[in-house]
């Protein structure tokens, strides 16, 4: 059953995009929670965590800056045990939708968070690069 929660997850959320990609922002956030559930349902974060950063850019390209940031700051803080890119990527689209919601703050906070991230992620992926 978790292997075909995953897979209902990912074609929902590549459904989810492609609706996007055509401008139905409804549609593609009908989508994009039907990821969420089923991703809920796998019980697997890494792919919540990739179903709340497409959340949150259907909301900014809709206008919808204060969704965007909830979104990104909710897959951020619930999955931070989470690595790789959408690590980076969820605090990269909060300070985007900060940014578009005019807050210099929280739009560098969400950069840092980002840098920090995305450090982490390097030494876990090259964890012997001395000399590099």
């Amino acid at each position: 059953m978790r292997q075909l929660h995953v897979m209902a997850t990912l074609l929902s959320w590549h459904m989810a995009k492609a609706c996007h990609d055509l401008g139905d922002e409804s549609s593609a956030m009908m989508h994009a929670r039907a990821a969420g559930v089923s991703a809920e349902q796998a019980e697997h974060p890494a792919l919540s965590a990739l179903v709340h950063g497409l959340k949150s850019l259907i909301s900014y390209w809709s206008g919808r800056g204060e969704d965007a940031l909830f979104h990104a700051r909710r897959g951020a803080a619930e999955y931070q045990q989470v690595h790789g890119t959408v690590s980076v990527w969820l605090p990269s689209l909060e300070a985007r939708a900060a940014a578009l919601l005019g807050d210099a703050a929280g739009a560098a906070a969400g950069v840092e968070q980002a840098g920090r991230r995305a450090r982490r992620s390097s030494r876990m992926i090259w964890p012997s690069s001395a000399g590099c």
